[in-house]
C-alpha cells in the first residue's frame, strides 16, 4: 500500500521535498553579518552624538542617585528601596525620580 495511509487506506499527499543548500564556508563572507558596527565605522558626528547622549545619561543617573541617598524617606514618593533599582532603566528611571519620584520641598 505504497502512497495510502495505514489506517484509513486512502491515498496521502505526497511529502513536500525541501532542498537544502549547502553554505559555503569562506573567509570573504562571514556566517551572519554584523547588525551592528565598530566604533571606527562611526562618522565623527556620530561619535559626538553617542558620547553626548551617554555624558547626559550618566550626569542624570549620577544627580538621580546622589537626591535619593541624601533625600530623606519622607521627602520621596514611594519606597527610597524601589527607586534604586529603577534608577537603572536608562533614561527612563532617572527622569522618573526627578520628575515624579520626590516631593516638593516646601519653604
Amino acid at each position: 500500500m505504497a502512497g495510502r495511509t495505514a489506517v484509513t487506506g486512502k491515498p496521502q499527499a505526497p511529502a513536500a521535498s525541501f532542498r537544502v543548500e549547502p553554505v559555503p564556508l569562506t573567509t570573504e563572507e562571514p556566517l551572519m553579518r554584523r547588525s551592528h558596527k565598530r566604533w571606527s565605522d562611526l562618522s565623527a558626528r556620530q561619535q559626538t552624538a553617542i558620547l553626548t547622549l551617554a555624558s547626559v545619561e550618566l550626569s542624570l543617573t549620577a544627580t538621580a542617585a546622589t537626591d535619593l541617598w541624601c533625600r530623606p524617606a519622607e521627602q520621596v514618593r514611594g519606597s527610597k528601596a524601589l527607586w534604586w533599582p529603577l534608577l537603572l532603566v536608562q533614561p527612563v528611571g532617572p527622569i522618573a525620580y526627578l520628575t515624579l519620584g520626590r516631593v516638593p520641598s516646601t519653604g
